[in-house]
């Protein structure tokens, strides 16, 4: 055995760099929030607070935290089944490594889609997900 296969590292990073923005998005306050503080006859007193994405969205908002970790998951185990030392089939190596690519494209598109609240949080595993497609050959 070599060792690690740079696809393979760079595929892992990802996938840590994915938990790492999860947890900050769920237990740093980083969103923009109010809060009714004091109620009378009609008029409120507000206060702006900071707000996790839990306590803004409910726990609804788990699924869209969980979703980059599958993406990158998939990332990983499709750079560790397209090992080029491998003697399988080249068929079954290139379905393999189609699998890391269209990772890179769904987590592009997740980036895109949602670049203005959470994608921004995703850049960097964007960026090493397209490396580990990279050299995934």
């Amino acid at each position: 055995m070599d060792g690690i296969k740079p696809a393979t590292v760079l595929a892992g990073l990802s996938h840590i760099s994915s938990v790492i923005s999860a947890v900050i998005l769920m237990f740093i306050p980083l969103f923009a929030g109010t809060e009714i503080i004091a109620q009378s006859g009609g008029l409120n007193q507000l206060s702006e607070t900071k707000l996790t994405l839990i306590e803004m969205n409910g726990t609804g908002a788990i699924l869209t935290l969980i979703f980059p970790w599958v993406v990158t998951g998939l990332s990983v185990v499709s750079t560790i089944m397209g090992a080029p030392e491998r003697k399988e089939a080249k068929k079954v190596l290139w379905r393999w490594r189609s699998y890391s690519w269209g990772a890179a494209i769904v987590m592009a598109f997740f980036v895109a889609l949602s670049f203005t609240t959470l994608g921004i949080f995703y850049i960097p595993a964007l960026a090493l997900t397209i490396g580990a497609a990279i050299f995934n050959k």
